[in-house]
C-alpha cells in the first residue's frame, strides 16, 4: 500500500464507537467514563503516540521547513497527550488501553512505513510526508466532529473542541509546505 495512505489509514481507522451507549458508564460511578469515551480517549492516544514518532523523524529526516513543522507535531501532540493522560487518571483510568480499531497487522504495517520514512531524507522525505499530513489530519478533524457529538464527558467534548484549531493548523501547515517556494526574478 503507498505510504500516503496507508500509514495512518490505521491510526484513523473507523472504532466501533457508533455502537455503545454514549450514556452509559462501566459501573455507575460518575467519576468513570463511558465506553465511548474510553474508546475516544484509546484513539486520540494512539494517534498523539503516531503523531509524535513522526514528528520525530520529520525533524531528523525532513527539509528545514518540515524539520519545524515536525517539532510543532511533537510539541502539540505531546501537549494535548498530557492534558489527556491526566483527564484519564482523573477518570479512573490508571492507563489508557490500546486503540481497539486498529488490528495487530495494521500495527505491523504502521511500522513497516514507518521504517521507510527513517530511510527518507530531504525532499524525497518531504514528498511522501506532506500529503500524508495533510490527508491524516483532514480524516482525524472529521473524526474528531464525529466524536464530539458522541462523547457523554462535558470536559472531553471541551478538549475535543479545543483540538480541533490545532488540527486545522497541522493540515494547513502541511499543504502550505508543499507549495512551490517561489523565486524572486530579476528585473530586467
Amino acid at each position: 500500500m503507498k505510504i500516503r495512505s496507508l500509514l495512518f489509514a490505521c491510526a484513523l481507522a473507523s472504532s466501533p464507537l457508533a455502537v455503545a451507549d454514549p450514556s452509559a458508564t462501566p459501573s455507575g460511578d460518575p467519576a468513570k467514563l463511558s465506553e465511548v469515551d474510553t474508546q475516544v480517549i484509546a484513539h486520540l492516544h494512539a494517534v498523539d503516540q503516531l503523531e509524535i514518532a513522526l514528528g520525530t523523524i520529520a525533524e531528523q529526516n525532513g527539509t528545514a521547513g518540515v524539520k519545524n513543522f515536525g517539532q510543532m507535531l511533537v510539541t502539540d501532540h505531546t501537549a494535548f497527550d498530557a492534558k489527556l493522560v491526566a483527564f484519564a487518571k482523573q477518570h479512573a483510568m490508571p492507563t489508557i488501553p490500546a486503540d481497539a480499531s486498529q488490528s495487530q497487522a495494521a500495527k505491523a504495517e504502521v511500522d513497516a512505513e514507518k521504517g521507510k520514512l527513517h530511510a527518507l531524507h530531504g525532499a524525497a522525505f518531504d514528498h511522501e510526508f506532506l500529503p500524508m499530513m495533510a490527508k491524516a489530519h483532514d480524516q482525524e478533524l472529521t473524526k474528531v466532529d464525529a466524536n464530539i457529538a458522541l462523547v457523554s464527558d462535558g470536559a472531553l467534548k471541551s478538549m475535543l473542541l479545543a483540538l480541533k484549531p490545532v488540527l486545522q493548523e497541522h493540515a494547513d501547515e502541511a499543504r502550505r509546505l508543499q507549495l512551490p517556494v517561489s523565486t524572486p526574478t530579476a528585473e530586467r
